[in-house]
C-alpha cells in the first residue's frame, strides 16, 4: 500500500506546498483524484440535465396531458418535496450501505423514469396519477446522488484545498442546466425531432453516466492501494476516510453548526431555485421578451452560480474559514435585489445584475451544500464517526423543503407584481444571515485568535533574535 500523508500542518502555505509535491505515489493520486472529480462532475450534470429539460418541454406535456397551469406549480413542489425526503433517508442509509449501489440504482433509475415521461404521451397515457407517481419516483430516486457524490469527493481530497476544489466541482448543476438547454436545441432545432425526444436523449446522456461510473468510478483511494490521510487531528480529521462508526439521524444534528447550516441552506435555496427557475416567467411576463432571450438570461444567471463557487471556494480556503466569505456575498445580494427592486422599470441593469446575483447567491449555496458540509460530516465532535452522507443529506434535505415553499409563495406573490417577488428574496436572503450569525462569531473568534497567536510569535522570534544578536556581540 502506498501512504500519501496529506495531513494539515498549522501554516497553510506549507500544506499547500506538501500536498502538491509530485512523488511517484502523489502522481497516482492526481490521476485517480482527475477521474474522479469529472466523473462525479458529470454524473450530478446529467441530473441536472434531466431537470433542465423536463423545464424545457414541461410545457408541451402539460398541453398534451390537459394539465392547468396550477398543476404546473404543485408539480415543482412535488419533486421537491419528495426530493427533500430522499435526501434524509439516503444520505444515512449511505453512510451505512456501500454508496456505489445507491448512485448506480438512482443513476439508472433516473434514466428509466425520464425516458417514460416521454412514452406516456406516445401511449396517451394522460391519467395523471401515472404522471404523478413517476414524478415522485424522480424526486426520491434523484436524492441518492448528492449525499453520496459528496462523500466520494471529500475522500479523495484533503481539507486543505477542498474549498477551491468543491467550489470548482459544485458548478456541475449550472453546468447540467447548460448541457440540458444546449441538448434541447440540438434535438428540436438541429436534428428537427419532436419534444419527447428530447427527454429521451436525456435519459440516454444520464445512463451512460451511470455506465461509466459502474466501470471506473473508485470510491475511496483505498480501492486502488493509496493509504490517503486526509486530515489533521486539531482539525477532527485523523482518521482515514473508510473508518468510523455512521451515526444516528439524530446525532448528526446534534453535531455543532448542523441545524445552523440547515436552516440557513433552506431560506438560501429558497432564493437560489426562486431565481433560476422564475427568471424565464419573470422576463417574459414584466419584459415581454422572447423565450429564447429569457433562456439566455437563465443561462447568465447559472454562469454566475459556476463562478461564484469557485471565488466562495478559494476565499474560503485562503482565509481558513468560510462563513466570512458567504456572509459578504449575501449582503452584496441582498443590495442587488434592494436595486432591482427599486428599478423594476430599467430593463438594462439586469444584464449586470443577474449573473452578479448568480455568483452572489449561488457561490455561498454550492459552498453549503458541498464543502462545509463535508467539513461538518468530519468533526471533531464525532469522535471518528461515520456522519458524510447523512450532514449532506441533512443539509441539502433542508434546503430542498425551503426551496419546495418557495416556489408556492413565489407563484403566489408574483401576482402582486413582480417588483415584490425580489423583495421575497431579498428577505430570505436577510434570514440566511441571521441564522449564520452565530456561525459568524465563531468564525470571527477563531480568526482573531489565530491572528493573536501569529503576533505572539512574531515577538517570540524577534526577541529570540535580538537575544542571539547580543550573544554574538558579548565578549
Amino acid at each position: 500500500t502506498n501512504t500519501v500523508d496529506c495531513s494539515l500542518p498549522s501554516d497553510l502555505h506549507t500544506r499547500r506546498a506538501s500536498y502538491i509535491s509530485m512523488s511517484p505515489q502523489n502522481q497516482k493520486l492526481r490521476r485517480y483524484q482527475i477521474v474522479t472529480f469529472v466523473l462525479t462532475f458529470f454524473v450530478y450534470a446529467s441530473l441536472h440535465c434531466c431537470r433542465e429539460t423536463w423545464a424545457t418541454v414541461k410545457t408541451n406535456f402539460k398541453a398534451h396531458m390537459g394539465q392547468s397551469s396550477t398543476f404546473e406549480g404543485v408539480e415543482d413542489t412535488m419533486f421537491l418535496i419528495a426530493y427533500a425526503i430522499g435526501l434524509f433517508l439516503m444520505g444515512n442509509l449511505e453512510d451505512r450501505i456501500n454508496v456505489r449501489f445507491f448512485l448506480l440504482a438512482g443513476q439508472f433509475a433516473t434514466a428509466v423514469i425520464v425516458f417514460l415521461l416521454g412514452l406516456t404521451t406516445w401511449f396517451h397515457w394522460t391519467n395523471p396519477t401515472i404522471f404523478i407517481i413517476l414524478w415522485l419516483l424522480n424526486g426520491l430516486v434523484q436524492s441518492t446522488a448528492w449525499p453520496g457524490l459528496v462523500c466520494i469527493m471529500t475522500h479523495w481530497y484533503p481539507l486543505s484545498i477542498r474549498g477551491t476544489i468543491m467550489g470548482v466541482w459544485s458548478a456541475n448543476a449550472a453546468v447540467g442546466n447548460i448541457i440540458g438547454e444546449q441538448l434541447n436545441n440540438l434535438v428540436r432545432d438541429v436534428i428537427g425531432l419532436d419534444w419527447r425526444y428530447c427527454l429521451m436523449f436525456a435519459a440516454g446522456f444520464t445512463a451512460l453516466m451511470g455506465i461509466l461510473m459502474l466501470f471506473f468510478l473508485k470510491l475511496s483511494p483505498a480501492e486502488v492501494g493509496i493509504d490517503l490521510i486526509i486530515g489533521d487531528e486539531s482539525e477532527g480529521e485523523a482518521l482515514r476516510p473508510e473508518e468510523g462508526k455512521p451515526v444516528t439521524f439524530r446525532q448528526a444534528w446534534m453535531i455543532p453548526g448542523v441545524a445552523y447550516y440547515a436552516l440557513a441552506y433552506a431560506t438560501l435555496k429558497f432564493a437560489n431555485y426562486g431565481m433560476f427557475l422564475w427568471i424565464p416567467t419573470f422576463m417574459k411576463k414584466n419584459y415581454g421578451t422572447s423565450s429564447d432571450e429569457a433562456d439566455d438570461f437563465t443561462s447568465m444567471y447559472d454562469f454566475g452560480q459556476i463562478v461564484g463557487g469557485m471565488v466562495a471556494g478559494y476565499l474560503g480556503d485562503r482565509l481558513g474559514r468560510r462563513c466570512p466569505v458567504i456572509f459578504v456575498m449575501l449582503i452584496v445580494a441582498i443590495g442587488m435585489f434592494l436595486t432591482i427592486f427599486l428599478n423594476i422599470s430599467d430593463f438594462n441593469i439586469l444584464y449586470f445584475l443577474i449573473p452578479a446575483s448568480g455568483i452572489m447567491i449561488g457561490g455561498p449555496a454550492n459552498m453549503i451544500s458541498s464543502a462545509i458540509s463535508a467539513d461538518l460530516g468530519r468533526s471533531p465532535q464525532l469522535h471518528g464517526g461515520k456522519a458524510l452522507s447523512t450532514v449532506t443529506g441533512i443539509i441539502d434535505g433542508t434546503g430542498s423543503l425551503g426551496a419546495a415553499i418557495g416556489q408556492t409563495l413565489i407563484g403566489y406573490i408574483q401576482g402582486f407584481g413582480w417588483k415584490y417577488y425580489f423583495l421575497v428574496l431579498l428577505i430570505v436572503c436577510a434570514c440566511t444571515l441571521v441564522s449564520l450569525s452565530r456561525m459568524l462569531w465563531n468564525d470571527v473568534k477563531h480568526l482573531k485568535a489565530e491572528r493573536q497567536k501569529r503576533k505572539k510569535t512574531r515577538q517570540y522570534k524577534s526577541l529570540s533574535e535580538d537575544s542571539d544578536k547580543e550573544t554574538l556581540l558579548s565578549p
